[in-house]
């Protein structure tokens, strides 16, 4: 029996050649195919991993593994069967690798550790869940802990003979910075939003953040973090009065992160420069408010010192029952 199966997405990563190491601290993202509606990755961000199913599209059939062979062809490991190891060479040239995610932007899944290059055909993207992690230890032979031992590496871009990449710095926004905050709006609609919500509406709401934003650029509480030439996220301050004392304080009324710059202190970066920014003003305390659902957001903001005030509860009420 044959099976035939048509790519769901392709990669679109920097990286542009199979190697055997130096994964780590690498992000990608998986581009859906035509076929596939955008709906597909709703979500997706509800979730902190997936697992990636792939295709080693490069390898010559000429020189795939049925039988056994040793690993990395590394004379000091045993020759062990194609299915007791990870290697490319397999009999259907599947990859299958957990990855952390990022985000989701329109047609993208925006991930970090995925180890294929650009262009790979991905066949199916799965949520990672808790119940399906293995339920006993992991064990593993002594030589895999030898072949892994850099797999997940950082690569050093000295070393590898290119230039650090620049620091992420925090500026007034400008004019030009328009088109990057108004592309946030799908990002902020897709997390935390209460199901009895109506998407549509949510998403109607935070492009009236943004386009807020977009309307205070040059009055000072626009910022905007980038690196190099590239923008990676966008936070909107404005002054409000405290609901307790009539105090004006400073308000945290947008802060948003493009996927690809997810998992890499950028938030952390436009919080402190949010903190300056109050400072500057004379304001003694930076509210904010967010969707109880949104978890990763809440705890970005208790690490760095906000603390919870005000519960709003909120009932839904549907027809109303039989008498």
């Amino acid at each position: 029996m044959e099976l035939t199966v048509t790519p769901i997405g392709y990669v679109r990563a920097t990286r542009q050649t199979p190697e055997d190491d130096d994964w780590g601290g690498s992000v990608a993202a998986i581009e859906l195919a035509d076929r596939m509606p955008a709906e597909a990755l709703v979500g997706m961000e509800a979730f902190s991993h997936a697992e990636i199913i792939f295709v080693f599209d490069q390898v010559d059939p000429a020189k795939i593994v049925t039988g056994a062979r040793r690993p990395r062809n590394n004379p000091a490991w045993p020759a062990v069967g194609i299915f007791a190891q990870r290697g490319k060479n397999r009999p259907n040239r599947l990859g299958l690798t957990t990855v952390r995610i990022l985000g989701v932007a329109g047609r993208r899944l925006h991930v970090a550790e995925l180890d294929a290059i650009d262009g790979t055909p991905v066949l199916d993207i799965k949520p990672v869940l808790a119940e399906f992690l293995p339920r006993t230890p992991v064990i593993q032979p002594a030589w895999s802990y030898e072949l892994m031992r850099d797999y997940w590496r950082v690569p050093d871009p000295a070393v590898a003979g290119g230039t650090p990449a620049p620091p992420v710095t925090v500026r007034p926004a400008r004019p030009g910075d328009t088109p990057f905050i108004r592309s946030l709006a799908p990002r902020l609609a897709a997390v935390g939003v209460p199901p009895w919500r109506d998407p549509a509406q949510a998403q109607g709401f935070h492009t009236g953040e943004v386009e807020a934003a977009v309307a205070a650029i040059g009055a000072g509480g626009v910022l905007i973090a980038v690196r190099g030439d590239e923008s990676l996220g966008v936070i909107h301050l404005q002054e409000q009065r405290d609901f307790l004392t009539g105090a004006p304080q400073a308000y945290l009324a947008l802060l948003a992160v493009a996927a690809v710059a997810e998992g890499q202190g950028v938030g952390q970066q436009m919080l402190a420069a949010a903190e300056r920014w109050a400072r500057e003003c004379g304001y003694r305390h930076i509210a904010l408010d967010t969707f109880a659902g949104n978890e990763r957001a809440r705890r970005l903001y208790l690490r760095h010192g906000y603390h919870e005030e005000v519960y709003k509860l909120v009932k839904p009420l549907g027809a109303e029952p039989d008498s």
